[in-house]
């Protein structure tokens, strides 16, 4: 089993999870999955999953630039040296940014 399925199993299926395309294939360890929809050259998309990947990517967004951020500012590529917790509330800061 692929690593990226196996924290799904620990999530409550009354929460939505909303994913990319990278995610392909996770609708089938947890039901209550949003992926975007793509079109192709004899299927164009209808109004409403032009609105639902709208809204998938509209929450996306927001995670991919938290991504960004952490990158940004190298929070898991340099080692950090301080101890007694602080990396934990460094990482949340960042986040927070």
């Amino acid at each position: 089993m692929n690593d990226k399925f196996l924290t799904v199993n620990n999530l409550p299926e009354e929460v939505t999870l909303l994913a990319d395309t990278g995610f392909k294939g996770i609708e089938k360890f947890h039901s209550n999955t949003l992926l975007p929809k793509k079109k192709n050259k004899n299927n164009p998309l209808s109004k409403k999953d032009k609105e639902i990947n709208w809204l998938i990517s509209s929450v996306r967004v927001k995670v991919e630039h938290t991504i960004g951020g952490m990158k940004r500012f190298r929070a898991f590529s340099d080692i950090f040296r301080n101890k007694n917790g602080i990396d934990d509330k460094m990482n949340l800061v960042i986040a927070g940014l």
